[in-house]
Order: structure tokens, then C-alpha cells, then sequence
């Protein structure tokens, strides 16, 4: 099922590179989780909810939250849960410029 996002069309040619970087984050946030690195987790939720919100990715802003809270508490079951959460919300993103 496709999470559908519309975004504005003033932003058309830079989301497909943000959206790359965003995928290239799943490959990020499992190594830290494999490697406890809770700092890293934090940071990289921190950017991921500004960035994801002020693009208008909420769905991603939301995940990116929780992550950053997640890992502030060192819940490495939660993060765990996240890191697949995030991969499937990434490969079910479809954008409608508007």
C-alpha cells in the first residue's frame, strides 16, 4: 500500500536527491542499532525530523521523533522496531507534486 505524500512543486527537483538520502538512512540506522552507537541514533532522528517536516514529509518527521527519543532513552528494542518501520514507510513513499 502506497503512502502517498503531496508535496510542492517548487520542490520537484530537489526531492528525488532528498528522498536517495533518505534511503541510503535505513542502511545508517541498522548499523547503529547493531552497534548500540544511541548518540549517533539520536542525531541522525533529530535531522530526519527537521528535514522529512520542512519538506513535508510528516509520516517521516513523526518516525524520525521517535527515534530520536528512542535512542535518547537507549530503548534498543524500540529502535529496533523503528529501524523496520522506517525501511517499509521508505519503500511504500509515492510523491504527488501539487
Amino acid at each position: 500500500m502506497a503512502i502517498v505524500y503531496e508535496i510542492d512543486k517548487d520542490l520537484e527537483e530537489i526531492v528525488p536527491a532528498f528522498l536517495e538520502g533518505r534511503k541510503k538512512d535505513t542502511e545508517i540506522i541498522k548499523k547503529y542499532v547493531l552497534e548500540k552507537n544511541f548518540e549517533e541514533l539520536r542525531s541522525v532522528g533529530h535531522k530526519l525530523k527537521g528535514t522529512a517536516g520542512s519538506y513535508g514529509f510528516m509520516g517521516l518527521s513523526k518516525i524520525g521523533a521517535q527515534i530520536e527519543e528512542a535512542a535518547k532513552a537507549s530503548n534498543l528494542e524500540t529502535l529496533k522496531k523503528l529501524s523496520s518501520e522506517y525501511e517499509n514507510h521508505m519503500k511504500q513513499i509515492e510523491v504527488k507534486f501539487v
